[in-house]
């Protein structure tokens, strides 16, 4: 994907297998663990059997340095439609980062997969990302009825959706 002429350090590139090391790491910390439990991608294992083009995941960098993740799945051209998710570190957020990285997301969802929408699932509670979300044009499509996360707590998650 291009570079943004508004972050000129932010940067989206393939992942790779070298960066499953980050997955690991990030799934060590109880910041960023507790909202991957419903948002992580499949795994490498999974990938194998599953067709490329249902799957695009990228790493999120500024300068250079992993920050987070990115990623389209359960992509569906005959509906049109796919399942977005980001992950990014506690220092890289409130910066506007996280929208300017969906928007470059849900762009190349429509130009170049040519996709019509987008959806996610975010937790009830987690406001900010909310507010990301709406940022770049999803709203409020559905409230699922609430459930237990790996993390002990019980909330709604809610379906946010884009139409392209």
């Amino acid at each position: 994907m291009e570079a943004s002429t508004r972050t000129e350090e932010l940067t989206l590139r393939s992942f790779s297998l070298g960066d499953h090391q980050y997955w690991q790491d990030w799934e060590q910390r109880e910041d960023l663990y507790r909202y991957m439990n419903h948002t992580k991608p499949m795994s490498w294992d999974e990938q194998r059997n599953y067709p490329a083009d249902n799957c695009l995941l990228w790493m999120i960098e500024i300068n250079g340095q992993p920050v987070g993740a990115v990623w389209l799945e359960e992509i569906d051209k005959q509906h049109s439609r796919a399942k977005l998710g980001i992950l990014l570190e506690a220092g890289s957020r409130e910066k506007g980062l996280g929208t300017e990285v969906v928007l470059r997301v849900c762009n190349y969802a429509l130009y170049q997969v040519k996709l019509g929408l987008v959806y996610l699932f975010v937790r009830e509670t987690n406001q900010r990302a909310i507010r990301c979300f709406q940022k770049a044009g999803f709203y409020i499509d559905e409230v699922l009825a609430p459930r237990r996360f790996a993390d002990g707590s019980y909330q709604h998650l809610v379906k946010m959706v884009r139409n392209m």
